[in-house]
């Protein structure tokens, strides 16, 4: 009887440190804090769509249609906005709640650019293969099917529908 009530002290016991331990575990883990702000250009007009990342991890968002954007971040997190055509900033939370960040055009980055199926390139880099058909070019022709738009218009191209399907 007596081993047996050692054992059950000893095993709550255990049971009380290894409890404590993974409060302590949660709590040193739990370090991270919200943080909240808006983005806005530079004629004090929200942003939306602006990518707002932690520097070097993969936490990550983008702002709402009122430039607005929370994100989990310890306290001595980079954030970096970036979004095209505005120079990418980094900015320190140095254990801020708040942050609210006016971004700047970058008229390098204004450039012509071209987007294509599987992303985008500076006009200037495109070769041959990319050709365009002007809207005003086909406003006059009767047409019936959207290939119908095409056939003829471009070099190269031979449009063919081979099913009633589009």
């Amino acid at each position: 009887m007596r081993k047996s009530l050692l054992r059950l002290r000893s095993g709550t016991l255990c049971a009380i440190v290894l409890f404590a331990l993974l409060t302590l575990t949660g709590t040193v883990c739990a370090q991270d804090n919200t943080v909240t702000g808006i983005v806005l250009d530079e004629d004090n007009s929200p942003l939306p769509g602006v990518s707002v990342l932690v520097k070097n991890s993969r936490v990550g968002t983008v702002t709402d249609a009122d430039g607005k954007f929370t994100i989990n971040a310890t306290g001595d997190a980079v954030l970096v906005f970036s979004f095209i055509g505005l120079t990418t900033q980094e900015i320190s939370v140095n254990g801020q709640s708040t942050i609210s960040v006016t971004m700047k055009s970058d008229a390098t980055l204004l450039g012509e650019v071209v987007v294509i199926g599987y992303g985008t390139q500076k006009k200037s880099d495109l070769t041959g293969a990319v050709a365009s058909v002007q809207m005003k070019e086909l406003s006059n022709v009767p047409i019936t099917r959207a290939d119908q738009m095409l056939q003829g218009r471009i070099s190269g191209v031979q449009v063919t529908q081979t099913n009633a399907e589009p």
